[in-house]
């Protein structure tokens, strides 16, 4: 039986998108949702927002945020308090830690999974 993600990354309303015309290096840091259609080079940081890497978009750096939804290419790790899902077409080579992930198929991942529950992180921490 192969599972299907109910939705596309076009379903989603983001305060910040940056066009596929743009190429750009650097940090990004936001708060609240990020679409990047574009080539990035650095690092992605948030808080607890969501950012999404669309099938035109490729990121040469770590993402770390709420959320990580993945169409296009990521080379670098991601880490979300969320979760992370990459969408059929998705490259991603690096590392990947959250408490949930959902992969459809067609997906390339090279790198290793960690995918910790809250209860379990919250033992070991108290521990």
């Amino acid at each position: 039986m192969i599972l299907k993600i109910p939705y596309s990354i076009d379903d989603f309303v983001v305060k910040t998108v940056m066009k596929e015309d743009i190429v750009s290096e650097g940090e990004i840091s936001f708060s609240t949702s990020l679409r990047l259609d574009c080539s990035f080079r650095g690092n992605i940081i948030s808080d607890g927002g969501f950012v999404i890497i669309s099938p035109t978009s490729t990121v040469i750096g770590n993402i770390t945020a709420g959320t990580v939804m993945v169409a296009g290419k990521v080379f670098g790790n991601i880490s979300a308090s969320k979760k992370v899902e990459l969408f059929s077409g998705a490259e991603v080579i690096g590392n990947i830690k959250a408490p949930k992930f959902r992969m459809e198929d067609n997906v390339k991942f090279e790198g290793e999974c960690d995918i910790f529950y809250e209860d379990e992180e919250r033992e070991v921490q108290n521990a």
